[in-house]
């Protein structure tokens, strides 16, 4: 008899999230989920990582820094935190 290993929610959270801003399209007006870009505030900073996250994946290293400079930081804490959920999943 096999045993069924639940995916933790945040590592199908995190890679889902990775997939669909490697495949997002950039060209195209978006709609913001951000709070303070709702209420017309200059400065949000969390807006761009989204679309540096995208451009840091397909290797647009200018693009990236331009969007949002931590996005470089990001990409690696989540790959990061990925990794250690997969190895915590398989020894279980």
């Amino acid at each position: 008899m096999t045993i069924a290993r639940k995916i933790p929610l945040e590592l199908l959270c995190f890679t889902t999230a990775l997939v669909l801003l490697y495949f997002m399209d950039t060209s195209k007006a978006h709609v913001s989920l951000c709070p303070l870009a709702y209420f017309n505030f200059k400065f949000c900073p969390g807006c761009g990582l989204g679309h540096s996250l995208h451009y840091f994946m397909h290797f647009e290293w200018l693009k990236a820094w331009k969007a949002h400079p931590i996005g470089f930081f990001a990409f690696f804490v989540i790959i990061h935190r990925i990794y250690t959920l997969t190895i915590k999943t398989m020894k279980i």
